[in-house]
């Protein structure tokens, strides 16, 4: 049996109706990729949890990369997270561990974390990739094969370890900026701080200063906003208008660490904001400034 409705009449005719994912899943036939929503928006989050628990096992035979459906978060956080790692193993990771560490961070493994909770997409790596290939990713000869863009995904020990293996071997101010992001922030930001202050060059300026901003994200440190931000506004007041556009768009990604600051710390972003206004530069960093406060 197949879950995926192969047949769009149907789909409407349901979604008219009204009647519950479990209705609609009943009615399906053959697994179709083509297929463009079975889960309408409108369904109730207690029939959507019910119908995903009651045919996991179809979801996971049905799933493929061209049937994107199944990545949305709306069913990945109905899923426990015993289901996430049957599903991770059985149908995300590649054939072979070669195939895992050669792929970038839109590829399959890496994308499908975004849909899960921060907290356990570590213990979905390591126990998936144990489950998988019967080797432990986090071993010496391992864990250095990770990409620079994986990393945040491992434990925090794990994420220490890889940099300092690592990071000897990098030439690149960029990628040793990139690599010293994913520690801790009390390490990482007085190294970047100084290899920020050490740039000559404006592009390199602002790739190191998304770093910056990007160390705190992944580290969820909301009490560090204020200090990078007046360092910005302190050290780098003269700075191109790439700097504080790219400095905007990353902090429109911190999302709810915005809302954890104290009301005084909000003095530095505005701060931050007119000498945006003084460059006339808010049409290049409207995007950055409605998410920071959205």
């Amino acid at each position: 049996m197949s879950l995926l409705v192969n047949n769009t009449i149907w789909i409407l005719i349901n979604v008219f109706l009204n009647n519950s994912l479990e209705q609609i899943l009943k009615r399906s036939s053959t697994c179709s990729s083509n297929t463009a929503h079975v889960f309408p928006h409108h369904i109730r989050s207690s029939a959507l949890k019910k119908a995903i628990g009651n045919h996991f096992d179809d979801i996971s035979k049905c799933f493929d990369d061209k049937f994107r459906v199944y990545n949305d978060q709306r069913i990945i956080r109905r899923l426990s997270l015993d289901q996430i790692k049957k599903l991770y193993v059985s149908r995300i990771l590649p054939s072979t561990s070669m195939e895992f560490f050669n792929m970038d961070e839109w590829s399959d493994p890496f994308y499908f974390l975004t849909f899960v909770n921060p907290s356990v997409r570590s213990d979905i790596i390591v126990s998936s990739f144990q489950a998988k290939y019967n080797k432990n990713c986090l071993s010496s000869d391992l864990l250095p094969k990770f990409k620079l863009v994986s990393p945040n995904h491992l434990p925090k020990e794990a994420k220490i370890d890889w940099v300092n293996l690592r990071l000897p071997e990098m030439d690149c101010v960029q990628d040793e900026a990139e690599a010293i992001a994913y520690l801790p922030v009390e390490t990482s930001m007085p190294r970047l701080k100084q290899i920020i202050t050490a740039q000559s060059d404006a592009t390199v300026r602002a790739a190191v200063a998304k770093n910056m901003v990007q160390t705190l994200n992944w580290n969820q440190c909301y009490s560090g906003i204020r200090d990078l931000v007046e360092f910005f506004v302190t050290r780098f007041r003269n700075e191109t208008k790439g700097f504080r556009q790219t400095v905007v768009s990353e902090m429109g990604l911190l999302g709810n660490l915005f809302l954890k600051m104290d009301w005084e710390d909000w003095s530095a972003i505005r701060d931050f904001i007119d000498l945006i206004n003084l460059n006339d530069e808010v049409p290049n960093c409207q995007g950055g400034l409605r998410s920071i406060y959205s």
